[in-house]
C-alpha cells in the first residue's frame, strides 16, 4: 500500500486510528512551546496537521497559520472542524517534495509526521522543515522515541515474569508478540506497530539529523504518557518511567 492510499484511508477514521498527542500531553508541553514561540505578526505552519488538533491554539498566537497534510481526507475534516478560524488556511502537501506552497515561516510545528521507514524520505522531510523556516525561525518537532519502544517491550517481559513465567518463557512470549506485528523493533529504528512500520528516533539521532539541516537544538524534553496508552489494563505496579515521545525545540541558523 502506498503512503497516499494509507493516509487517505486513515483520514476517514482519524480519531480511532491515530494516537491523540494533543489530548494525552497532560503537562501541555507542546502547548507551552507554541505559546513561548508566539508572534502576533508572524506566520506559522503545522506540517502533518492531520485534522488540526493544534490549529485553534496556533491561531491565537500567530497572524496567519498554514495547515499542511498529505491526506486530502484529513484536510477536508480539518476545514470542517475549524471553519471558524479565519486566519488558518489548508494546503495539501507532500513533505518529501522540494516544491514550496507557502513562504518561509517564523514558526513550524510537526507532530509525529516524520514517520516514514524510508531513510531518503526521512531526510527529505527534515530538509523541508528547515527550508520553510526563516533564519531565526523556531521549530517544535515531536517524534516517537526508539528508547521508549524498547522500554515498552522490557515492561511486557517484566509483566510476564511477575505473572509467573520464567524469564526465558517471558522472552519467548515477547518475541512471539513482536513477530505478530504488535511491537516489532526492526533495524534502523523502524518499529512495526499493529502492522504499520513507523520510524522511531534516538535522542542522538535527532541531534545529528537537525544539525545536518542547520537547525540548532535548544531543548529536548519527553512528552510522557500513561501506561494505558500502551497496554490494556496495565498493573498498578507499572509506574515511572513512563512511555514517551521526544519533543525538540530548534532554531534555524
Amino acid at each position: 500500500m502506498n503512503d497516499r492510499t494509507y493516509w487517505e484511508r486513515v483520514g476517514e477514521t482519524y480519531d480511532e486510528d491515530v494516537f491523540d498527542v494533543f489530548a494525552n500531553d497532560k503537562e501541555q508541553i507542546i502547548a507551552r512551546a507554541i505559546e513561548e514561540s508566539a508572534s502576533p505578526d508572524g506566520q506559522a505552519a503545522d506540517f502533518g496537521c492531520g485534522v488540526g488538533k493544534f490549529l485553534p491554539l496556533m491561531s491565537e498566537y500567530f497572524s496567519q497559520v498554514h495547515a499542511l497534510d498529505f491526506s486530502e481526507s484529513c484536510l477536508r475534516q480539518g476545514r470542517e472542524l475549524h471553519a471558524g478560524l479565519e486566519n488558518v488556511s489548508f494546503h495539501r502537501f507532500d513533505m518529501t517534495s522540494t516544491k514550496r506552497v507557502i513562504p518561509s515561516m517564523d514558526f513550524a510545528l510537526s507532530v509525529n509526521a516524520l514517520l516514514s521507514p524510508d531513510l531518503a524520505k526521512q531526510m527529505a522531510m527534515f530538509k523541508t522543515l528547515a527550508r520553510h523556516l526563516k533564519k531565526g525561525g523556531r521549530l517544535v518537532l515531536v517524534v516517537p522515541s526508539l528508547e521508549s519502544a524498547m522500554l515498552v517491550r522490557d515492561r511486557m517481559v517484566l509483566w510476564n515474569v511477575k505473572s509467573g513465567m520464567t524469564y526465558d518463557q517471558a522472552l519467548s512470549a515477547e518475541a512471539r508478540r513482536a513477530r505478530s506485528g504488535e511491537l516489532n523493533i526492526k533495524p534502523h529504528g523502524v518499529v512495526e506497530v499493529d502492522g504499520a512500520a513507523t520510524k522511531h528516533y534516538l535522542d542522538e539521532e535527532l541531534q545529528d539529523r537537525l544539525s545536518a539541516v542547520r537547525l540548532e537544538i535548544k531543548e529536548v524534553v519527553k512528552i510522557t504518557y500513561d501506561w494505558s496508552t500502551e497496554f490494556f489494563n496495565p498493573p498498578k505496579w507499572m509506574k515511572a518511567p513512563y512511555p514517551w515521545d521526544w519533543c525538540v525545540t530548534a532554531v534555524k541558523r
